[in-house]
């Protein structure tokens, strides 16, 4: 704005009036002003030239911002499609019986993780567990079977419950099915230690498999990179572990599935005796307070 300003001066600050065939100046030091006259142009001139930039800028800003969002809207677009192929193999194995349609669910296990996987982006990996009960009840998953994009570890240790009982997985497992949260690291999560897993993944989001309050497994995705799991793509995840639990209750029968809610609703009542217990266990033995 000065050098505007410099410019816009500048003339009255040089006037050429005719007296005698020769220049008249303002002031007397005419070499200091004919410096002071070209740098005020020039100042003049690089003040438009930032203006100009500065619009330019502005432009660029508002089509990268567009790209942004057409990149959003692509990205969520294509995840719904990811969704559509998982939807369409479950309600196949609806249409099946006996020994078919278990087979049938397992293979819409392996294009559940894959299309999850998909549904992310590159360095994802996406495993799903089944449940089982050993004798005591408690709970092991296990069975893991993997979808990757740009992804080499495929881990299928089982998770054993009376083995480490204050795991996370645990926790979310317990939980209704539309309300798993996605956790990026640096997040401070009540057991789950991020240094152990910083070097395959940076973000993650497990979500129960189940049907009404039956627990028939776990769907865990995860990614390399803080923020890869967007808002369209947990929707979609969800979706995605919904199907899978229809139709693997569909495949177990109404008959099992009754059975097994009336188990889990005995589970549930039990469970705040259980906490009870511990607490006073733990308040006479001195343990806490």
């Amino acid at each position: 704005m000065l050098g505007g300003v410099s410019a816009a001066l500048s003339p009255f600050l040089w006037l050429s009036i005719p007296e005698g065939g020769t220049t008249v100046f303002l002031f007397s030091n005419e070499a200091w002003w004919i410096t002071f006259r070209v740098i005020s142009i020039a100042a003049g001139v690089l003040a438009v030239l930032a203006v100009v930039g500065d619009k330019v800028a502005d432009a660029w800003e508002v089509r990268a911002s567009s790209r942004t969002i057409a990149e959003g809207e692509r990205a969520a677009e294509k995840s719904i499609l990811d969704l559509n192929v998982v939807l369409n193999e479950a309600i196949r194995t609806l249409f099946l019986t006996g020994k078919g349609q278990a087979q049938a669910v397992e293979a819409l296990r392996r294009i559940v993780v894959q299309m999850a996987a998909q549904a992310v982006g590159p360095g994802t990996r996406a495993t799903s567990y089944n449940l089982h009960r050993e004798k005591d009840d408690r709970r092991v998953l296990k069975d893991a079977v993997h979808g990757t994009w740009d992804r080499r570890d495929k881990p299928n240790k089982p998770f054993y419950e009376r083995l480490d009982p204050d795991l996370i997985i645990w926790t979310m497992m317990d939980r209704e099915d539309d309300e798993p949260e996605v956790h990026d690291y640096p997040e401070e999560i009540p057991g789950f230690d991020w240094s152990t897993k910083i070097e395959r993944y940076k973000t993650f989001f497990n979500v129960p498999v189940k049907a009404g309050s039956v627990q028939l497994g776990m769907l865990s995705v995860n990614n390399r990179d803080v923020g890869a799991i967007g808002g369209a793509q947990r929707a979609v995840i969800i979706a995605m572990a919904k199907a899978l639990a229809l139709a693997t209750a569909a495949a177990n029968g109404a008959k099992i599935m009754n059975e097994e809610t009336d188990r889990q609703t005995a589970r549930d009542a039990l469970q705040p005796m259980s906490e009870t217990t511990a607490s006073v266990t733990a308040t006479e033995d001195g343990s806490t307070k």
